[in-house]
Order: C-alpha cells, then sequence, then structure tokens
C-alpha cells in the first residue's frame, strides 16, 4: 500500500509538472529558464522529476536551522546547535546533502541558504559557500535573505535568524566570496565522481520509502571523500538495477580539503593560487596554505574563519589588490542567551554589534 501511495505521489508531481511547464512555455511563451521545486522532494525520484522536466536543478539547504519544539515558528520557543559546520562530521554537511542532487550536464543553482544567527560561527557562510561551489562548479547561489523590510535597517543589528543586511559578521566575506565565485579564483576540481543511478532503482523497497542519498550514504556506495574532493553529479542510466559510483582521480591536488577526524583540529580549508581560505578550529597554530602562512592568535583550537582573495584575479603573490577578512564571534549587545548557549528566546538585544577580537600574523 505504501509502495502504490507514494507511485500515485510521484506520478501526481509529474503530471504537475508536466502541464504547468506546457502552459508556461507553448500557451504563455515563457522564455525565461523554467524550475519546478527542490530536487531532493521525493528523494532521487524528484531529481529524477526535475531532470526530465525542468530546465536546470535546484536545492536548499540551513545549517542549523532553529527547531521549535512547540508552537511552530514560535520566537520565544526554539534552539539551535550552534557549532560550526567545519565540524560537521562526515557526511553531515549541507554542503554534502545539497551536492548528492546535482545532476550531470545541467545548470545547478541553490536559491536558498544560510547559517542562521544567532549561531557563534555564522561568519562562515560566504567563505565555505563560495569555496566549496567553485570545487563543485555550480552555476547559481542565493542566500536567504538580506532582509525582510525596511524596519530591519533602522537599528544596526542582528535582526533574526536570516536578515544578513544586518550581521556584519557574515557580511564582510560577502565581496570576497562574490570574487571568488565569479571570477573562479577557485578553480573546479580536477577529479570528478559520477553517481549512476538506473531507473529501475527508484521504484525498488518504494514500501520502505524513496531512494536517497542518505540511504545511499549508509550503504557505502555514496562516500565523503566522493562529494569533497571530486566534482560530484547524478546521471540516471535505464540499465542496471543498483546504484554505482565512480571516481575519476586526478593528480592536481585538490583545492579544498576538509579535516573533520577525531584526532585533529576541524578545519574547513582552500587553496588556489588566487584565494586562500581556512575555518574552523584555526587558533594557535602555523597554518600553510601555498605561499601564504597565516598564524590567528586566540587560544589554540580557537574558532574563527579567514579569507583572502586578490580582487585582480591575479595570483596573490602578484596582485596588487586583495581583499582580507578575519572573523569569530559577533552578536548584539546584551543578547540574552542561555546556559547552553543554544538560544536567546526574545531576547536577541540591542545595537550595536560587537565583535570579538581577533589577531593574526600573515606571512
Amino acid at each position: 500500500a505504501w509502495a502504490d501511495f507514494r507511485r500515485f505521489l510521484i506520478d501526481t508531481e509529474r503530471d504537475y509538472v508536466s502541464r504547468m511547464k506546457s502552459y508556461l512555455v507553448d500557451t504563455l511563451g515563457v522564455k525565461s529558464l523554467v524550475i519546478d521545486t527542490q530536487a531532493s522532494y521525493g528523494g532521487f525520484s524528484g531529481l529524477h522529476r526535475e531532470a526530465t522536466l525542468s530546465d536546470y536543478i535546484d536545492m536548499h539547504a540551513y545549517w542549523q536551522h532553529p527547531r521549535f519544539p512547540g508552537k511552530p515558528w514560535d520566537s520565544g520557543n526554539w534552539t539551535i546547535e550552534n557549532t560550526s559546520m567545519a565540524a560537521a562530521p562526515p557526511g553531515r554537511s549541507t554542503f554534502e546533502r545539497l551536492s548528492a542532487y546535482r545532476l550531470a550536464g545541467r545548470p545547478f543553482s541553490v536559491s536558498e541558504y544560510n547559517h542562521p544567527a544567532p549561531n557563534d560561527h555564522a561568519a562562515e557562510l560566504f567563505p565555505m559557500l563560495a569555496a566549496y561551489a567553485s570545487h563543485q562548479d555550480w552555476d547559481a547561489l542565493y542566500q536567504f535573505c538580506y532582509g525582510n523590510s525596511v524596519h530591519t535597517f533602522k537599528e544596526p543589528k542582528i535582526a533574526g535568524y536570516f536578515t544578513l543586511g544586518s550581521h556584519s559578521g557574515q557580511l564582510v566575506f560577502a565581496p570576497i566570496a562574490s570574487i571568488i565565485f565569479r571570477q573562479g579564483l577557485i578553480p573546479p576540481a580536477a577529479a570528478t565522481s559520477l553517481l549512476r543511478i538506473p531507473e529501475a532503482a527508484l521504484d525498488n523497497n518504494l514500501a520502505e520509502g524513496y531512494l536517497s542519498s542518505g540511504k545511499l550514504a549508509s550503504e557505502g556506495i555514496l562516500t565523503p571523500e566522493s562529494q569533497i574532493e571530486s566534482r560530484f553529479s547524478v546521471e540516471f542510466v535505464k540499465d542496471g538495477d543498483a546504484p554505482s559510483l565512480e571516481t575519476v582521480p586526478s593528480e592536481r591536488p585538490a583545492a579544498v580539503s576538509w579535516q573533520r577526524s577525531e584526532n585533529e583540529p576541524c578545519r574547513f580549508l582552500a587553496n588556489a593560487d588566487a584565494a586562500r581560505i581556512a575555518v574552523g578550529e584555526i587558533g594557535g597554530q602555523a597554518l600553510d596554505l601555498g605561499d601564504l602562512q597565516v598564524t590567528v592568535r586566540p587560544s589554540e583550537g580557537a574558532w574563527a574563519a579567514f579569507a583572502l582573495a586578490a580582487a585582480d584575479g591575479q595570483p596573490l603573490a602578484e596582485s596588487k589588490h586583495a581583499l582580507l577578512a578575519l572573523v569569530t564571534r559577533v552578536e548584539n549587545t546584551n543578547m540574552g542567551w542561555s546556559e547552553d548557549r543554544r538560544t536567546v528566546g526574545r531576547k536577541w538585544g540591542s545595537a550595536p554589534l560587537v565583535a570579538q577580537g581577533v589577531a593574526a600574523d600573515l606571512v
């Protein structure tokens, strides 16, 4: 019965998208690209729907979106985990969930993304996203959101979970992220990984649920290495009944690396000629990023986000105009944090914003 019900949902969605797109394009004459919804709605059956009916693939993600244990969106009753995504266990980051639904040969966009406030690590949003998306050769990035209304900007303070326009810890990285992503300062990975999914596999086990990235990860078919160290994409094939992963390695070192083992500091690093990024437990040690050595000088293992990029696109050793940002914790004055630092309830505090000072040596 469950399998029949899910097949009914799949068929109903496909029929809707087909008729709506036909109306927009054939009847109204719409010339722009047409997209339906998030590709992961329905697991890989959702990606197959988008692959056959939409002009490009789109996804959304939020790192540690606030949770509401009582009434939905109750501003007085919510929590966050308040950890850095640089320390996310392998397979548990937003990036790995997003990349699992990138279709081979089709444009890929992320039209909603954020590391919501008041997370102490929210500044990591732009440097991590720009580096990973560039390394994966994604096509378009949108952040949600700049501001909900003009009232958001009347007082210079963080106004809510998602309002980037008043969060200086996030916005200071936006120009750097922009030139990295739009100018291709971090090149696409030379190695590639292709997940082949037979169309017959989408129908298998529908009684238990949709075929999903989580299921393939638990079976060891989808690996964190394939989604971090190489350009990852998915292809649907007619033959076969079981998904398989093909990785083509490269002798060229990956520009992006992610240290997440229990025995070493958790760090997300990017090292390209014209851009360098380090996010995570980078305090107290000298980091070698190519011909740049960075020593962030809080205590050993302290968290910070660092990015340096050449605004003229030249290698950093030759650039005459580079942008630099180094940030750790940023918050409003007198935020009413709970003892476990997982919520402020309605006590968001007041202006001005305050930022923890962080010093560094660059050679």
